[in-house]
């Protein structure tokens, strides 16, 4: 099938994932918001995409037709068989103003599956937009052994599955797709086991001044959080879920080797971007922590990590504000005003309990780094 298709993100996913699974004769085009990539693929037609397949790197050099500036692909989107997005869920909202038009299938890969919901009740449109789980690790960037060889936007991803709702088969060459049901226990597992674990080592790792996902991982204090994490969430899972042992023990599995994994360089400052949003009360660490509470499970793990997050320091990230409101704010108001935390809820009152304790456990991390 030689169809046209818009992706909405050139990052991780966008140009690291995605073009090693899209049917091979598709057309790919590109829309970006970072005026350095766009700037670069403009002058680039090809990148390389580094892909990790039985312990060794393959590349992929990838030929696309078209990179657009966010605003500049308006004019052109019907020209697309599909759009798929992955620019971050964010994003959703100034993309929506963009489709009203739009008549075509809309793949949304975003770590976010409300996101389907808004974008129908946006656009007014029900049958053509779908939803994907990317079980995957992809880095927006690369070794500078990687870059030296392919270029400085080569980026590393893992040989992931993507799980994609039906009616899409002929847009992929490598996906495996789903009823809604199964789907949906699929980003169960992935909100939980992947992305609530992945936050908590990024939060560690930028704690201990480290760069990399695999570096935080393989210390031993990391692993032993890990497998609490683990646990607690296998826990929740089960119960609240009834998603299978066995399920949970390849996913655990899983999880804990392609976050160790040394030749995959995940940016810790890529995973743990956005902490607001990831502290959301419905979102994968208060909203884990919040759900475990309901199910009698005690989140000592995920309480420490809720905590990390509240000491990330990076000027260039939208949320840099939230390591000065909680050492502005006594931590009572830091709660509550910052995050939307009731002084009555058991999440705050764990936090509280807790409070010098981790502090105390960071400080020597930082002693120790």
């Amino acid at each position: 099938m030689k169809s046209k298709i818009l992706i909405y993100g050139a990052g991780a996913i966008g140009r690291g994932y995605l073009p090693w699974i899209l049917n091979k004769k598709a057309k790919l085009s590109y829309v970006e918001n970072n005026a350095n990539i766009v700037n670069f693929f403009k002058k680039n037609k090809t990148f390389h995409s580094i892909m990790i397949k039985n312990k060794k790197y393959i590349s992929k050099r990838v030929v696309f037709e078209k990179i657009f500036s966010f605003g500049e692909e308006s004019k052109f989107l019907n020209e697309y068989d599909l759009i798929i997005l992955c620019a971050g869920t964010r994003s959703i909202e100034s993309i929506s103003q963009n489709l009203f038009s739009y008549k075509n299938k809309i793949l949304i890969l975003e770590n976010d599956i409300k996101c389907v919901d808004i974008l129908k009740e946006k656009l007014n449109k029900f049958n053509n937009i779908f939803f994907g789980v990317p079980d995957v690790i992809s880095s927006n960037t690369a070794s500078g052994k990687i870059k030296k060889k392919y270029g400085r936007k080569s980026t590393i991803t893992e040989n992931g599955i993507c799980y994609v709702e039906k009616r899409l088969e002929a847009f992929f060459d490598k996906a495996i797709f789903l009823n809604k049901k199964k789907l949906h226990d699929q980003w169960i597992c992935k909100l939980y086991l992947h992305n609530t674990v992945h936050c908590i080592l990024a939060y560690l790792g930028h704690i201990v001044g480290l760069r990399y996902i695999h570096e935080i991982a393989n210390l031993k204090f990391s692993k032993r959080l890990l497998n609490s994490s683990f646990s607690e969430l296998s826990k929740l899972l089960i119960q609240k879920y009834n998603i299978d042992l066995k399920t949970i023990k390849y996913y655990s599995k899983k999880e804990l080797s392609r976050f160790t994994n040394k030749l995959l360089f995940d940016p810790i400052d890529r995973v743990a971007r956005e902490p607001f949003r990831k502290l959301k009360i419905d979102e994968r660490l208060i909203g884990a922590a919040n759900k475990c509470i309901a199910n009698g499970i005690y989140p000592k793990a995920i309480s420490f990590g809720i905590f990390c997050a509240f000491n990330y320091k990076n000027r260039k990230d939208p949320d840099f504000n939230i390591s000065y409101l909680k050492n502005s704010l006594n931590k009572e108001d830091f709660l509550e005003i910052a995050l939307g935390l009731r002084k009555n809820e058991p999440i705050s009152q764990i936090l509280l309990e807790n409070w010098n304790l981790y502090l105390s456990n960071i400080n020597k991390l930082k002693k120790n780094k």
